[in-house]
Formats: structure tokens, sequence, C-alpha cells
């Protein structure tokens, strides 16, 4: 009875620590932070165990488009977490900025996950969290043809993806030139991104 008592409190920390109360999800979508309640319980053996969560939980994550845009929440707050310096925001202050504005769930439970990484030493994993956004930025980067008419979006991934991927970036920008050169709102919002200038 009180492993399902714990199993059920877990689950209830994982989800309301990221979402609100209003917002839809999927368990999974949170387990690395279901690994750590299970990593501070663990005692000594919590840092190496919260590891191995971790690193397949981004691998999880990173299997498809998909998974990568249903966890993207809680991607951005693990990274958050772990970013007790400022190490995000010189490996890419565009990604600090758009993570930056993601609405986390209660504070308090906030508090007590940061607490826990700290115990765990667990912002030794803010470089291999930083190497998942490199590999996977140019993913996550929205087509035009399906986004709002304001293309905020994609200027903002654009400009994740220059600080992580210039090659990739350029690419992008001039493929777009042709296919997009309608969308007038997509080239004022890579103005405004100072991604292009025209």
């Amino acid at each position: 009875m009180r492993e399902r008592i714990y199993e059920d409190w877990r689950s209830l920390i994982a989800v309301r620590g990221v979402e609100s109360a209003a917002d839809e999800f999927a368990e999974s979508d949170h387990g690395w932070i279901q690994g750590l309640l299970d990593a501070a319980r663990a005692g000594s053996d919590g840092p190496a165990l919260f590891r191995r969560v971790i690193l397949r939980w981004l691998d999880e994550t990173g299997k498809s488009r998909t998974s990568l845009q249903r966890g993207f929440k809680s991607l951005a707050v693990l990274t958050l977490d772990l970013d007790f310096g400022s190490e995000l925001k010189k490996a890419s202050p565009a990604v600090k900025r758009l993570l930056s504005r993601q609405r986390e769930g209660d504070r308090r439970l906030a508090a007590m996950r940061r607490t826990w990484l700290k115990r765990l030493r667990a912002g030794e994993l803010l470089p291999d969290v930083i190497q998942f956004w490199k590999r996977n930025a140019v993913r996550l980067v929205p087509d035009p043809d399906h986004s709002a008419g304001t293309y905020d979006d994609c200027a903002e991934w654009l400009a994740v993806l220059r600080d992580f991927d210039p090659l990739s970036c350029d690419k992008i920008l001039r493929e777009g030139t042709l296919a997009h050169r309608r969308r007038k709102n997509l080239w004022k919002a890579l103005e405004r991104a100072k991604l292009i200038s025209r």
C-alpha cells in the first residue's frame, strides 16, 4: 500500500510541477521528474540513478518530432532547472529567452524540485541537455505553412537554430526565400529577430 501511495504522489508531483491544473498532458512527458523523486529517495545511489533516468528520457523524447513537441514543456522546465549559473545563456541566448517564457506549474513544487536537483548534483547534466537542444533545434523550427499569421514562433526557433547550427539556419532561410516569398509577415518577423536584413 505504501508503494501504491508513493506512485500516486510521484505522478501528481511530476505533473503539477510542470502543468497547470487546466493543461492536458501525458504522464510519460514528465518522466524525468518521476526519476528525480526516485533518485532523491535512493540516497547515495541517487546521482547515478538520476543521470541514467535523464539520458534515457532524453533519448525517448528525441525519437520523433511528435515526442519532441509533446515533451517540450517538460524539457523547458528541466533545462531551466539545471541552469544554476548562466551556461545556457552562453550556449544560446535565444533558447534561454524562449524557454524562460514557458509557464511552469506550482511554484512550491518548482522550488522543491530545484532543491533536490542541487542535492543530486544534477547541474552536471546541463551540458548533455544543451547538446540535446543542439541536435534537435532544427526539428523544432515550425513550418510557416502551419504557423500563426505573425510567424514569431518561426523567427524564435530560427534564432535558436542560428545559435546552435548557423549553417542549417542559413539553409532554411535560403530555401524559404523562394518557398515563402509572398509571406510578408514572415519576413517582418525574421527582420525583427535580426535574422535577415532587407
